[in-house]
């Protein structure tokens, strides 16, 4: 296991030296180092932050958009590009609470890299929702957010539903860490029969 310094395709060969002079070399295999965010895909929920927070609005109600999704690539970065060999099924990941987007991107990267080298073949997508985190931390303290982002969190169900729906894969799985399982509820609420659900250290009563 390993990572490369940059994109692009080559040969790698083991060569035993004596010295100068090569003593025997092995027949190589040919390797493809690709940006690790062209392997999978990312989605956000639309509207992006923020959403309106009902705090704002004592006096009248509180707007509630609908949620939907957008597919989206980091700047700077690959665009997902699926394998030929990829298999029938996906498998979507949805972060939790306080994650900035390097955070979750780094978090999606990881958990796409160990079912990489586990042999997972099929698609692999983040599902990203505009949670409050120490970007937004005005008043000082992290729990200050905490039931904001909880309310966010269960609008961004039919955003992450809308996302679900457009795969077009057989099975779909779902995976969702702490406040991520809010979205998912909210999701299934909204109608969502994934074939498979993994709730991470739930953010919330069974």
């Amino acid at each position: 296991m390993f990572e490369g310094s940059a994109k692009g395709t080559g040969q790698l060969c083991l060569v035993l030296k004596m010295g100068s002079s090569s003593e025997a070399e092995g027949p190589g295999i040919w390797l493809n180092l690709a940006d690790v965010q062209e392997m999978f895909q990312n989605a956000e929920g639309t509207p992006g932050f923020p959403y309106p927070n009902p705090l704002d609005y004592l006096e009248q109600e509180p707007p509630r958009p609908a949620t939907h999704f957008q597919t989206i690539s980091w700047p700077g970065r690959g665009t997902f590009k699926a394998e030929p060999d990829e298999t029938d099924e996906a498998l979507v990941l949805v972060h939790g609470w306080n994650m900035t987007d390097p955070d979750r991107r780094t978090f999606s990267e990881s958990f796409f890299k160990r079912l990489w080298w586990k042999g997972y073949k099929g698609r692999f997508a983040s599902f990203a929702w505009p949670t409050y985190n120490s970007d937004h931390d005005f008043a000082g303290w992290i729990p200050d957010h905490y039931n904001k982002s909880e309310y966010v969190g269960w609008k961004y169900g039919p955003g992450l539903k809308a996302y679900m729906d457009s795969i077009s894969k057989s099975s779909k799985h779902l995976a969702a860490h702490s406040m991520g399982n809010i979205v998912v509820a909210s999701a299934l609420k909204a109608g969502l029969r994934p074939s498979s659900y993994v709730a991470m250290e739930a953010a919330m009563p069974a």
